[in-house]
């Protein structure tokens, strides 16, 4: 009830003689029943925007008058639409959304609400139009007064100007362009994926208390369930178009020592369906030599298995990257063939692992384990980031690979591997790879490798590997054989084998994870292949890895691994390292570290004697924003034998505008002597990144470079071109079609509407769009290879009657595939009322905490249910088309009641979807029958006025009697409503018969004064309720919506039946 007054209110606030739109009056009650007050509990922004006048009127205070757009431009929805919008600060997101009001290109949002989201402990006392608290830190100060026309924030003062505060429906709805000097935050809106991006000056108390868990838990800020729903009943096309990520340079090279040079150069990776699979390539060249690099390759990936063959999950032809399964090859890469039936980011070996990809030239590439950095590389012409022999811990290794575009760009991909849990789920998993080498001096050579693991229980697996490849132009094979075992966090493989020229070969590794820490030991012996009489490379290695909470040195947390290793190999006779990687963050700086110590003795040569060396290295990152700049620093440093400077880099991004931002890139290489600076701009207009730059070296080389980077394609489903800034080519996109399914078979018809404004979530790809004008949403850039979930928000959808007619499908992409899907909407029916028990008294006694069933016309199945509240109402929503039984629950009565006939109830398309049913329950032996009727105070839900004004309510005169009637709805007109009563005698027959519309003249003329009140469908009189209920039964079986009601009324005003139905 108190959501409805509020409703009320709102709907009743507008000026004397104001009007409003149909449609947008409609709108409103759907989101306040619908999105914002059942689900959320939260205050009611109204989806229309008349004048924000406060209606609490402050001494000494401002009026406020109507506010305008704050500046130009406009969102694609109209002002005063509510949005609950995911909050995205820098990397991080909110746990919990925010619930704004569109204006303009921006947003209104209630205070309150804001300071609970960002958990700034301010208290807010909308009526009294007051604020004050701290934001932040606690010298962070804030203070608003109303009355004063001020707020005061960091010790300023600051006048409030019309429209920046605005009081309405007991919140103080404040603009987001305050943002920035209220509180040091900038926010931007992107619809497209009902986002709000926040730029803050220091991290805020959400934002960290996120990262904090995070890292402390060891997961992301944000998780999701598994993907649960069916399949997708398309599959992915057999063909597709391709989607291509280009990059073209061109560039005026001048020296002192030669004259000036103009050359170009360009890259291009491209990916589409093919043959159900996916093709990726690359290529790249310059002028002289225009296909310097080329890759292409033929990807397959079924979870269940390809065609049908569990044997087979995953197959990948062509050229191959990355592939490690034998001793001998550690990254067999090259053309040829790979097959597994594990599924992706799995692999049988526990110690180690390669990751690699494909990013455009000039993207830089961290690698983060469990947030910790662990590798760094700057791609090359040839378009391929690799990071070798990374370390795996017991447990699921999470990997996060983010890469740095020259253009500002950063884009993460989240990896996962895991070592643990059982082994029986797979009994036997292999990886076989068959390539040719592809560079060294046995390029063109053939190398394959197998290894197998036979799971026997869920904890003990045997293990094998077989593999041959060409070191010098002499083939040199291997075999292995050994175990591994899993039990709890216990995790321990080995391997042992000989190798063609009778080398003993193998490795082992015990790890383990206690809480937060991590544990293992290793070591390895593999054939060496530089200098063959060395005989083997044996490596012995122990790690420990965690996290430290928060109080060491007042920092927020310390992520570290430490690390001892003992290595001999061709070159390094005895070699002892010890070594140690901390990672944290202090305020909105990140911190990387690594401190390495070496001890080593080389083995002599017919040129160099042995020698022993000594040396400790020092390497530093920091990652920070200042302001509007993005800033990165790497220094790497030797302290012995003696002190030296290997490395610097610094990179600042300014963010200029949101579209528009400058680099200045600075790298100078100590052992060369080599400095290079860049500065460069780059301009995003949306379809394309256009960046000028220039680059001068200490050498006296300066370049001036003009730089195009964009991603084209076709749009599934709609078949438009789209271009865009950000690539593409290595993610998929789902084409979404909404439609309004009027026949119920679940597919669209050639006059079926298709929706706008839906939104389609995949919660698991972490995307989401709105459906344009064609009914189509995109979702772009969706990770391949994961499953996801593809469903229907049913609050975005444009009538409160509206239901999504199935729960959504699950689907997953091939990089640069595409699917689509068709997702029905149906109509939906709600149905509520009050439970009486009328076994003790004559008025009867509201039932609390008992169950109400929908149940099937002509079976016992349940198709929905609810419980009475406190007040013995219920109300049943979200049903389908059909015909039902409404009833109680014998359970839960007790033995002294027992629950009335079932009351039928049949939908129908054309009429409302709302229905009104009282049940009742009685003592055993009695008969049912229904209390009497009390006269509502007030209007319904559905019978507000559209269009009302604020009038004061005038006392009518006390009703000499008081009249039974049956209500069927309302119309417009008089006419209408007569034609109605037509309609409905013709449909229904004799159930009718001798009632007539009870509408006397003088409720007649006040209906006539005021153009926006509807005529009430009345019929009666009736003798009682008993006989109104008995009438509502049988037009509720047409699907018809009655509703039995008590009608004051007054014997002078009393009109014949005949002059009521002239």
């Amino acid at each position: 009830m108190p959501h409805l007054l509020l409703a009320m209110t709102l709907l009743l606030s507008a000026p004397a003689g104001a009007t409003q739109q149909t449609d947008d009056l409609t709108t409103l009650m759907r989101d306040f029943y619908t999105r914002i007050a059942p689900t959320y509990d939260a205050p009611v922004l109204p989806q229309t925007a008349p004048p924000m006048v406060s209606p609490l009127p402050m001494p000494g205070s401002p009026t406020l008058q109507p506010v305008p757009a704050r500046r130009g431009g406009s969102n694609r929805l109209a002002d005063g639409t509510a949005l609950l919008l995911t909050v995205r600060i820098d990397r991080d997101r909110l746990l919990e959304p925010l619930m704004v009001m569109t204006e303009g290109p921006g947003f209104r949002v209630s205070l309150d609400l804001l300071v609970q989201a960002f958990e700034f402990p301010i208290i807010v006392d909308a009526q009294a139009g007051r604020a004050s608290g701290w934001f932040i830190r606690p010298d962070n100060e804030f203070s608003l007064d109303m009355a004063a026309g001020t707020v005061t924030s960091r010790g300023r003062v600051l006048p409030i100007r019309d429209g920046e505060v605005v009081s309405q429906n007991g919140e103080l709805l404040i603009g987001d362009w305050v943002l920035p000097a209220w509180f040091g935050l900038e926010a931007s809106v992107n619809l497209a994926d009902l986002e709000v991006s926040i730029v803050s000056e220091e991290p805020l108390p959400a934002q960290a208390r996120q990262r904090r868990e995070k890292h402390f838990a060891q997961r992301q800020s944000f998780n999701v369930p598994k993907s649960e729903l069916p399949a997708a009943p398309d599959p992915a096309p057999l063909f597709g178009p391709p989607v291509i990520d280009l990059l073209a340079s061109g560039r005026i090279i001048d020296s002192k020592y030669q004259d000036s040079q103009i050359s170009g150069s360009y890259a291009i990776t491209s990916a589409s369906d093919f043959l159900g699979g996916s093709l990726t390539s690359y290529l790249s060249g310059t002028e002289e030599d225009p296909l310097s690099s080329r890759r292409a390759t033929l990807s397959y990936y079924d979870a269940e298995g390809l065609g049908g063959i569990g044997w087979i999950t995953q197959a990948r032809l062509g050229d191959t990257v990355g592939v490690s399964t034998t001793l001998l090859s550690p990254s067999a890469s090259g053309q040829g063939l790979y097959l597994s039936n594990l599924p992706i980011g799995s692999q049988i070996r526990s110690d180690s692992t390669v990751i690699t990809g494909d990013a455009l030239p000039g993207y830089e590439v961290e690698l983060y384990r469990d947030d910790q950095l662990v590798g760094y590389q700057r791609v090359g012409g040839d378009g391929v980031y690799r990071f070798e022999d990374v370390e795996l811990f017991g447990g699921d290794n999470q990997f996060r690979i983010v890469l740095y575009g020259p253009q500002g760009q950063r884009d993460e991909i989240v990896r996962s591997i895991p070592t643990g849990g059982e082994l029986g789920a797979f009994p036997l998993t292999y990886q076989f790879a068959a390539s040719r080498i592809d560079k060294g001096p046995d390029e063109g050579a053939f190398q394959s490798s197998l290894t197998t693991r036979l799971a026997v229980t869920d904890w003990l697996a045997f293990l094998s590997g077989a593999g041959t490849t060409v070191y010098n132009d002499q083939r040199i094979s291997d075999a292995l054989v050994g175990a591994q075992l899993r039990e709890g966090r216990l995790l321990a493989e080995g391997l042992i084998g000989r190798d063609t020229l009778g080398r003993t070969i193998g490795r082992a590794v015990v790890q383990t994870r206690i809480d937060d820490t991590s544990l293992r030991l290793s070591h390895q012996v593999q054939p060496e292949a530089v200098r063959l009489d060395t005989q083997n490379r044996e490596r012995t290695e122990a790690a420990i890895s965690g996290t430290l909470p928060g109080g060491l040195f007042s920092l927020p947390y310390l992520r570290y691994t430490l690390g001892a290793e003992r290595v001999s190999d061709s070159i390094i006779e005895d070699g002892l390292s010890f070594s140690a990687r901390l990672g944290t963050q202090i305020g909105r700086t990140s911190l990387n570290n690594d401190v390495l110590w070496v001890n080593s003795t080389s083995r002599a040569t017919e040129f160099v004697p042995e020698q022993d060396r000594e040396e400790l290295q020092f390497f530093h990152q920091a990652n920070f924003p200042l302001g509007r700049l993005r800033n990165r620093f790497r220094i790497g440093y030797a302290v012995a034998p003696e002190f030296n400077m290997r490395e610097f880099q610094a990179n600042t991004i300014w963010l200029m505008d949101q579209n528009l931002t400058s680099e200045l890139d600075v790298r100078h290489q100590f052992d060369q002597k080599r400095t290079v600076t860049q500065a460069r701009v780059n301009y995003d207009m949306g379809h394309a990144i256009l960046s000028p730059r220039i680059s001068y070296e200490n050498s006296g080389v300066i370049s001036a470079f003009l730089d195009v980077r964009l991603s084209t394609g076709l749009e599934p489903m709609t078949g438009r071109v789209r271009m865009q800034s950000r690539p593409s080519a290595h993610d998929g996109s789902i084409a979404v079609m909404v439609f309004l399914d009027e026949d119920g078979d679940g597919q669209l018809g050639p006059d079926e509407e298709r929706l706008e404004g839906v939104e389609i979530q995949a919660p698991q790809a972490r995307r989401s769009a709105l459906t344009d004008e064609t009914g189509v949403a995109m979702l772009r850039n969706v990770q391949p290879f994961e499953t996801s979930d593809v469903r229907i928000i049913p609050s975005s959808l444009p009538s409160s009657a509206l239901m999504p007619g199935i729960d959504g499908y699950s689907v997953s992409v091939l990089p640069g595939g595409s699917r689509t899907m068709e997702l029905p909407v149906v109509r939906s029916w709600s149905v509520e009322g009050r439970a009486w028990s009328v076994a003790t008294r004559s008025e009867g006694a509201a039932l609390v905490g008992v169950q109400v069933v929908a149940l099937a016309a002509d079976s016992d199945t349940v198709i929905a249910s609810t419980v009475t509240a406190g007040d013995g109402t219920y109300s049943i929503a979200g049903l389908r088309q059909g015909r039902y039984r409404i009833a109680l629950a014998a359970d839960g009565l007790g033995g002294g009641l027992v629950p009335g006939p079932a009351r039928p109830l049949a939908t129908d398309p054309r009429e409302t979807t709302y229905h009104a049913v009282d049940l009742v329950a009685a003592a055993p032996g009695q008969a049912p029958y229904y209390p009497a009727l009390q006269r509502s105070a007030g209007l319904g839900p559905l019978m507000l006025p559209l269009g009302a004004t604020i009038q004061e309510p005038t006392a009518e005169a006390e009703a000499t009697r008081k009249i039974i009637a049956i209500r069927l709805g309302q119309y417009r007109s008089r006419l209408s409503l007569i034609m109605g009563w037509d309609e409905l005698l013709g449909e229904t027959g004799p159930l009718l018969a001798g009632l007539v519309p009870i509408l006397s003249r003088r409720e007649e003329a006040r209906l006539l004064g005021d153009r926006t009140s509807l005529y009430p469908f009345r019929l009666g009189p009736l003798p009682d309720r008993q006989a109104a209920e008995a009438i509502c039964d049988g037009l509720r079986e047409t699907g018809r919506s009655c509703v039995p009601t008590l009608v004051d009324w007054h014997d002078d005003r009393l009109a014949q039946a005949a002059d009521q139905t002239d």
